[in-house]
C-alpha cells in the first residue's frame, strides 16, 4: 500500500530517485491506503482499504465515485456499468455456448429463435439487450432483435436472429450470435 503527491521536489540524486520510486509505488499500487490521498487528481484511482472500494476522482476533482467492491468476488449485481450477463453462442445445429457470464443455457426455440437463460435473475424487466451476429462468410444484412412472440423477464430474454438480402427479413440460424445484458 502507497501514496503519493505526485509531485517531485528539486532534490539531489539518492532523494529524487527515492521520490520517483515512492510515485511508482502509488501508482502500482492504484493509491491503497485507508485514508484517502492527501493530493487529488481528476479520475485518480484510490483503493480504499479501510472499507474495500476501489473508487475514482471525478472529473472536476471534487468527489471520489465508487466503482466497485474489492476483496471478493464480483456478482451479477455489484454494479449498473458491468454487463450482468453475456454469451457467444453457435446458433446453427445443435445449439452450443462458447463462452459466457451468468447464462446456464440457451433454449433452441426453432429456426431463429432462442432464448438466453439466465443463472441470477435481473432487478426487473427493464435490462438492456445488446446482440450482434453473423457467419463471417455472408454479405446478406443480418439482424438480432428482442421476441415480440414473449416479453423479457427476469430469468430469460427471448431473441430472433433474421436475415435480409432482398425484400423482407427471414428467420434463419446463425452461427456466431453474441449478446449482453445490462441493468
Amino acid at each position: 500500500m502507497s501514496q503519493h503527491d505526485y509531485v517531485i521536489d528539486n532534490q539531489d540524486g539518492a532523494s529524487f530517485r527515492g521520490d520517483i520510486n515512492q510515485a511508482l509505488a502509488a501508482i502500482a499500487s492504484n493509491n491503497s491506503g485507508a485514508a484517502e490521498p492527501s493530493t487529488t487528481y481528476a479520475f485518480m484511482w484510490w483503493i480504499d482499504t479501510a472499507n474495500g472500494l476501489l473508487k475514482q476522482r471525478n472529473s472536476t476533482n471534487d468527489a471520489w465515485i465508487t466503482l466497485a467492491t474489492i476483496g471478493k468476488t464480483l456478482t451479477p449485481t455489484d454494479s449498473k456499468a458491468l454487463a450482468k450477463a453475456w454469451v457467444n453462442f453457435n446458433g446453427t445445429g445443435t445449439v452450443a455456448i462458447r463462452s459466457s457470464f451468468n447464462v446456464t443455457s440457451i433454449t433452441d426455440n426453432g429456426v431463429g429463435a432462442y432464448t438466453v437463460n439466465f443463472a441470477t435473475a435481473m432487478e426487473d424487466t427493464n435490462y438492456a439487450v445488446l446482440a450482434t451476429s453473423g457467419d463471417g462468410a455472408s454479405t446478406n444484412y443480418r439482424v438480432v432483435q428482442v421476441s415480440d412472440v414473449t416479453a423479457p423477464t427476469t430469468t430469460a430474454v427471448r431473441l430472433q436472429t433474421l436475415t435480409q438480402n432482398s425484400g423482407n427479413p427471414q428467420a434463419t440460424d446463425h452461427s456466431r450470435v453474441s449478446v449482453a445484458i445490462f441493468d
